[in-house]
């Protein structure tokens, strides 16, 4: 299915987003002047449940951020492991790399229920920058602070795993001669 079949090419509905906007880290640093000029370059998408908006291994080129709704993140470890679901609700937001790498995707986002998302297209990210360098600025240093973040909690979780794991004791077998005693009533 994909963002192509649900994406509006409308500008976001103001009401209420600017307020959602400056609670969200990488918008947070941003003037109110300056937020308006990227909630201009926005899109308002509703997406129907189980529809995904992309999915692990495909290219995709937007921001986006959780209005209303929740949006399932899935990636599997390994080809064989199950997904591992991260479970994103109003306010948060996922694809930022997007917006200054052209990688795949390294992860499926699956709306759980219908959800309105707010995006931003790296082509008019690029735009913002070019016109406005403080807002590209203040936005860059904020992704790679999430990125950044991100990575130390990847780093910690490998760590972990990586820790060796204490040997269960052995459980002490007793000689020979102890199970025979205790057999013969306790003397030899």
């Amino acid at each position: 299915m994909g963002i192509g079949t649900w994406l509006t090419k409308r500008p976001a509905d103001r009401d209420g987003q600017s307020a959602l906007l400056s609670r969200i880290s990488i918008f947070e640093t941003l003037s109110g002047r300056e937020r308006r000029k990227v909630e201009q370059k926005m899109r308002l998408s509703v997406c129907p449940p189980d529809a995904p908006i992309f999915r692990e291994g495909e290219r995709d080129e937007r921001l986006y951020v959780v209005v209303e709704g929740r949006i399932d993140i899935l990636r599997r470890p390994a080809k064989t492991s199950p997904p591992i679901p991260v479970c994103l609700g109003p306010g948060e937001f996922f694809g930022e790399t997007a917006l200054v790498d052209d990688a795949p995707r390294t992860a499926s986002a699956i709306p759980a229920e219908t959800t309105r998302l707010l995006s931003l297209s790296r082509a008019d990210f690029r735009a913002l920058c070019e016109r406005h360098p403080r807002i590209g600025i203040q936005m860059v240093m904020q992704i790679s602070s999430v990125i950044a973040g991100r990575l130390r909690e990847t780093n910690r979780l490998l760590k972990e795993a990586q820790a060796p794991r204490p040997q269960p004791q052995e459980a002490e077998v007793p000689e020979e001669s102890e199970i025979l005693r205790h057999k013969a009533g306790g003397s030899t």
